[in-house]
């Protein structure tokens, strides 16, 4: 098998360190209570100060300060935040988190579509790599589509 680079793929290739299945459970736990809280200056101390997140409503996010206002504006849109974590998988420096998201629409709607009074609920794969003890790369996968077909 040959591995090639290409611009959308993280630039360390090597696993620089290795963290135990509890310290990504912890992670995984700070993670999600920061966000439960709407706590950006929390969610900001867990990320690597080069940090990427690629997500399908942001786009890729490069920088502390670009990811903490993708992170302000999630919750300007989103309220009453609730996450179910039904799995946290460890490997080497990379996480994988499976969950599932339910939350209020704020009165601005939901990422460009009108708030109508329904409540977003969709599942999610967050995929983490760790650097230095923090978040050096958070990618999220989830149903853009079906979640905006939900508010049409």
């Amino acid at each position: 098998m040959r591995v090639v680079k290409t611009p959308r793929c993280h630039t360390e290739w090597t696993v620089s360190e290795t963290i135990s299945r509890a310290e990504g459970v912890e992670l995984v736990q700070n993670l999600t209570a920061a966000t439960i809280d709407g706590d950006v200056d929390r969610l900001m101390s867990l990320y690597h100060r080069d940090a990427i997140v690629v997500s399908p409503v942001f786009g890729e996010v490069r920088g502390k300060n670009a990811i903490a206002a993708s992170w302000r504006r999630f919750f300007s849109t989103l309220h009453d935040i609730q996450i179910h974590v039904s799995d946290v998988l460890v490997d080497g420096s990379r996480i994988a988190m499976i969950g599932r998201v339910l939350a209020a629409t704020g009165p601005d709607g939901w990422f460009g579509v009108a708030a109508h009074g329904s409540n977003v609920d969709y599942h999610l794969v967050l995929l983490l790599t760790v650097a230095e003890g923090k978040i050096s790369r958070d990618e999220r996968i989830y149903d853009r589509a079906h979640l905006l077909e939900r508010f049409q």
